[in-house]
Formats: structure tokens, sequence, C-alpha cells
């Protein structure tokens, strides 16, 4: 694999960010999921990942042992 420089990485993230934004409404709701079905997720797992998970499960696992 060729390693991109800047300036083909800035194009490329473009170009796709174009062809997203053109994209006809219809299409980009047949490539999502129902909005019934997606859920929510909480900041502290969008900001920090499954970390705050961790954490949680091992407090509630020493909370259980003791």
């Amino acid at each position: 694999m060729i390693p991109l420089s800047f300036n083909d990485y800035v194009k490329f993230v473009t170009e796709q960010l174009v062809k997203k934004i053109d994209e006809p409404r219809v299409k980009k709701e047949l490539n999502t999921d129902s909005n019934d079905e997606l859920v929510k997720q909480p900041l502290s797992n969008k900001a920090f990942g499954v970390i705050p998970l961790g954490i949680s499960m091992f407090v509630h696992r020493k909370k259980n042992n003791s």
C-alpha cells in the first residue's frame, strides 16, 4: 500500500464528503437502519469509548465481591 501525502488525503476526504452530501435523501434513508432500532449512545461512551463501561463493570464487580 502506497502512503498518501497530506494533500492526497485531504483530496480523498473532500471527495467522499461531497459524495455523501450530494447523495439524494431517499438513498441515505435506505442505507441507514430504521430509526426505531437505533439506540443513542451515552455521552461518556461517545467521548471516551468503552473505557467508562470497563470502569463501571470493575467497580460493580468489586462491590459484589465485598
